[in-house]
């Protein structure tokens, strides 16, 4: 079902340089909406090293900065649908600053989390999934993934296979999303570049509805001692009765209406979603030096009312060569953003869910939407005066406020040494600070609008990267080199958050203050997982790239984590994993002479492993005690402590970390000066020791176990057909079409496990759950 349809309008852009001598020169820019192929098309892959994607062994999408801007969306990953192959984006219903869902090949997990790994520069971003809860209630304000600048990308490449992303470590297992941004260039004067755009969206379609039938169960409405007829009470959220006649009928709080259908009664909540973004840049350098500074302000309007979001990036990159031994790139980004009542996720907070589920199709919205509100006690309209029960849904949309601000910090370093003509050293590091505050502000619905509350949610999470890399080149023979790197980082973050509410309603009504509760106000201390501790990866990695006659091509990974998820109370626990890769592409067409009219052909595979850790402190579950010193009630009134394990889940002293192989194989071949090229590729992945969380019986006193266990299996097929049906000197029209297909399947779990739990839905009455393929020999 889809909700929305978007409309996107670019308001203007231009662009032009002030010299030093006062003079504004016009710049010439062309533009192309479309994707170029190129017979040599560099693309960044991991740890943000340029490579001839032609000669690699696995498969890597490059998607232009324009494809992202373009767009019309606050959240660069919902830029991406249909582009990459292999990719799906479900965007969130939050609109417009909510997370979407991203997943590379399917599921490598049976966790909740398989989102992609997003690195920015070499700086990671959080991409995890934010929102509802397993009765669907929830409001999405979104990830840091919409606080990202998509003006200042340069480019954006997919790495879709383990091969691919196997030297970013565990955090990459689900795939890796590498996103440059732009830097200056030596030019006369300073470049200036102003953007702007407008996008629309609205609500085109929606659930497919019956509107011949209205409120009502049988072929005949009763009749009231005045001969009027009149919708049952009893039966009105039914919508089973006689068919639309237009003439009257009592309603049931009274009025007398006309019987007609209300087709769109479900689609009056929404509005025409706005999307402005206003940007302007400014870039210059020298033979020495470059900058580039990007200010972008973006305001979005949701489709439902009073829902907003607003933006303010700032983006500053420098560069400079002190002598050809010394390098310095540096970059700062400051994000600024407020979002305001996103849309509902679901449940009976949806208004989607509440129109859908609660109504008849003869259900008034327009006139319900303005007349919800007690007018002579305050408050909803409470019993009979609110007879379809959606006095609180419009009370909670129109009349409550939550809200969240947000300051996202990421800057990085990195300085360059060429110590030889074939040794060259980078030493870098980088910050992803970011802190937020969450409010509600609920008026209380009652009459004289008593109750309500008020709650604020302050936190702040610290992530910092160390790292070097030294690279070597080495010609071995005439017609062999060798490209080798070896390199190292430490990763650590924190995350702790302290919630603020009020108890039992607000004194005084419509005054938002903590010191206004009823009752004693409420405290909670959230840290990362439970505890103050920060996650830490150390890592180190080497890999080597061989060519050889620029025909065949071998790339040999490893790399190795030592993560402090895996380390156990007492110091014990395999907090060491090692996985590599080996790719091999034979680029056939410099291998024999072929016909004139192919232009590139190559054969390329990869077999290829990746770890992943679990989340900080699962290891310690059910290790040591925890006390809740306000446990029981003695008869005096007093709170008896009581002191047991911290955790419900039932000790492992032997978990590690799970693993991925992943076997791919690919083609790619080009025709007729590239004009028209095609790339294939299928692959197999198989992930074990998969962290299960299993139930236990009741009597065990505890709720769950960890266990490693099971085998999930991803197979799966991609294409991408690219083609320049037109070119000429002043114009080129490129198309691409992409096909992809993927299979996800357990091939075992558990020795006794049945059933395994993905997630839960309207509370614990739906469960979501895994096909197991059983081998029968």
């Amino acid at each position: 079902m889809k909700l929305n349809a978007k409309t996107s309008l670019s308001i203007g852009a231009f662009c032009f340089l002030l010299g030093t001598t006062a003079q504004i020169h016009a710049q010439k820019t062309k533009t192309d909406s479309t994707k170029t192929t190129e017979i040599k098309e560099v693309v960044v892959t991991a740890l943000g090293i340029k490579r001839d994607q032609r000669k690699l062994g696995y498969a890597i999408s490059k998607v232009d900065n324009k494809d992202i801007t373009q767009a019309g969306v606050v959240n660069p990953m919902e830029a991406l649908q249909g582009k990459v192959p292999g990719v799906q984006i479900i965007a969130g219903s939050g609109e417009p600053q909510s997370s979407a869902k991203v997943q590379i090949r399917g599921n490598t997990s049976l966790g909740k989390n398989n989102q992609p790994l997003v690195v920015i520069d070499g700086v990671v971003v959080d991409n995890s999934v934010t929102g509802a809860d397993e009765w669907g209630s929830g409001y999405d304000f979104g990830n840091e993934m919409k606080n990202l600048n998509s003006d200042t990308f340069e480019s954006v490449s997919v790495l879709r296979g383990a091969a691919a992303s196997a030297l970013y470590g565990s955090r990459a297992s689900n795939g890796v999303i590498v996103i440059t941004t732009k830097k200056g260039r030596s030019r006369n004067g300073i470049g200036v570049k102003v953007n702007s755009s407008l996008t629309a969206q609205s609500v085109y379609a929606g659930p497919k509805l019956q509107n011949e039938f209205g409120a009502g169960v049988g072929s005949t409405f009763s009749v009231n001692s005045n001969g009027e007829r009149f919708i049952d009470p009893n039966t009105f959220f039914y919508s089973y009765s006689p068919k639309f006649d237009g003439q009257p009928v009592k309603d049931i709080d009274g009025r007398t209406v006309l019987y007609n259908p209300q087709p769109k009664n479900y689609l009056e909540m929404y509005q025409v979603g706005i999307d402005r973004k206003n940007s302007v840049e400014l870039s210059g350098g020298n033979d020495k030096s470059t900058f580039l500074f990007n200010y972008t302000n973006q305001e979005a309007e949701g489709i439902l009312p009073r829902n907003k979001f607003i933006k303010n990036a700032y983006f500053l990159r420098a560069t400079h060569e002190f002598n050809k031994y010394l390098q310095l790139d540096a970059s700062f980004n400051y994000t600024r953003s407020y979002g305001e009542n996103p849309v509902p996720q679901g449940g009976n907070s949806s208004p989607l869910f509440s129109f859908v589920y609660g109504t008849p199709r003869s259900f008034d919205a327009n006139y319900w939407s303005h007349n919800y509100l007690d007018p002579v006690n305050g408050g909803i309209k409470q019993g009979n005066a609110d007879p379809y029960g959606m006095a609180g849904q419009y009370f909670d949309i129109f009349q409550n406020t939550r809200s969240q601000k947000e300051n996202n910090y990421i800057g990085r370093l990195e300085l360059k040494s060429q110590l030889t003509d074939w040794l060259n050293l980078i030493v870098g590091g980088n910050f992803n600070n970011y802190n937020f505050t969450n409010e509600s502000k609920i008026l209380g619905s009652d009459p004289g609008f008593k109750g309500g509350g008020y709650s604020i949610l302050e936190g702040r999470k610290e992530q910092n990267t160390v790292k070097f890399l030294a690279n070597a080149n080495f010609k071995l023979t005439d017609n062999l080199t060798m490209n080798a790197s070896v390199g190292g980082e430490s990763f650590s973050s924190k995350y702790k958050s302290t919630r603020l509410f009020t108890n039992n309603g607000l004194r005084i009504p419509g005054v938002f203050e903590i010191q206004n509760s009823v009752d004693v106000p409420g405290y909670e201390v959230v840290y990362t997982d439970g505890n103050m501790s920060p996650k830490k990866i150390q890592s180190l990695y080497a890999f080597a790239n061989f060519a050889w006659k620029d025909q065949l091509f071998v790339d040999i990974t490893g790399r190795n984590d030592w993560s402090s998820t895996l380390a156990y109370p007492d110091g014990h626990g395999d907090v060491s994993y090692f996985y590599p890769s080996f790719v091999t592409n034979w680029t056939f067409s410099n291998s024999f002479k072929l016909p004139k009219w192919v232009s590139f052909s190559s054969l390329r595979g990869s077999l290829a492993w990746v770890g992943r850790d679990t989340f900080p402190f699962n290891t310690s579950a059910g290790f040591y005690y925890a006390g809740d010193p306000t446990a029981y009630n003695s008869p005096d009134g007093t709170r008896i402590p009581l002191i047991g394990f911290n955790s419900k889940a039932l000790a492992n002293g032997n978990l590690k970390n799970e693993l991925s192989r992943s076997i791919e194989l690919g083609l790619n071949m080009a025709f007729l000066n590239n004009r028209l090229d095609f790339d294939v590729s299928v692959y197999r992945t198989n992930t074990t020791n998969q962290l299960l969380t299993l139930p236990m019986p009741q009597e065990s006193g505890v709720e769950s176990q960890q266990i490693n266990a099971g085998n999930l299996q991803n197979t799966g097929i991609e294409i991408i057909l690219n083609a320049v049906p037109l070119k000429s000197n002043d114009f080129k029209w490129d198309t691409s079409l992409t096909f992809a297909k993927n299979q996800d399947k357990i091939v075992e779990l558990a020795p006794g496990v049945e059933e395994y739990v993905l997630q839960w839905a309207m509370g614990r009455d739906v469960k979501v759950l895994p096909f197991l393929v059983r081998n029968t020999g």
